[in-house]
């Protein structure tokens, strides 16, 4: 159990209050912010705030809203847009009620959004090792995310990717996935890097979050995960 607890915990969307505050995200980078506006019994009205990203929250688009509830602590739940109206050049959406509430901690290893490609390969003992491209989202000391709309059933990979214009490569494991509007998703747990790589891979990062901090578009999962998540992602 994590020490720091949520300022109040909920089971249901049914008990968030109006003109509570949320992002939702319609891919793993891209957001835009919504206020609860209403609350009925099988959905809740949400309205879209003032944002460029406001004109991609369309009827049928499935995403995750996240709401902090505490500097360290943020919940989240998936939901797919049922409704969208316009009044006034506000932008209102529909959101269904679910009882799936995920809450999350600040991760000990930050991510960072790298979004460059990178080759992948597996490593099986049969002697057989496909290689894809593949679209790398984010990275941490501790592993990455990738894109790759393939279905990967083999644990042990290794990945290569460029950093400051310089090559690293790492051998790891596919720890998790998942399926995001169509598009496979995969969580690499790094197992082994040469020291250079490392340290190159720890100075990107450090300044990447520097510039994170600076900003208020960063990716939730940059800073948070699940109680029952790896960690080290």
């Amino acid at each position: 159990m994590q020490e720091d607890m949520p300022i109040y915990m909920i089971e249901s969307t049914q008990e968030l209050q109006r003109e509570q505050i949320g992002k939702f995200f319609f891919t793993h980078n891209d957001f835009a912010p919504i206020q609860l506006h209403e609350q009925h019994n099988r959905y809740a009205i949400w309205k879209v705030l003032p944002h460029f990203n406001a004109k991609f929250l369309n009827q049928n688009v499935s995403g995750t809203v996240v709401i902090e509830v505490k500097p360290t602590i943020a919940f989240s739940f998936t939901a797919n847009i049922e409704m969208v109206w316009e009044f006034s050049d506000i932008r209102y959406i529909r959101l269904p009620h679910t009882n799936a509430i995920e809450y999350m901690y600040h991760r000990k290893t930050p991510r960072v959004f790298l979004g460059s490609k990178g080759l992948l390969k597996i490593l099986s003992q049969d002697g057989v090792h496909p290689m894809y491209i593949v679209d790398i989202i984010d990275i941490s000391q501790g592993g990455a995310k990738i894109k790759i709309d393939e279905y990967i059933d083999k644990k042990s990979v290794s990945l290569s990717f460029r950093i400051s214009e310089k090559k690293v490569l790492f051998t790891g494991a596919i720890v998790g996935s998942e399926i995001i509007n169509d598009h496979r998703y995969y969580n690499i747990k790094f197992e082994d890097m040469e020291q250079e790589d490392k340290l190159l891979l720890g100075k990107y990062i450090d300044t990447q979050l520097k510039l994170n901090s600076q900003s208020s578009l960063s990716y939730w999962g940059f800073f948070y995960e699940t109680p029952n998540s790896h960690g080290i992602l």
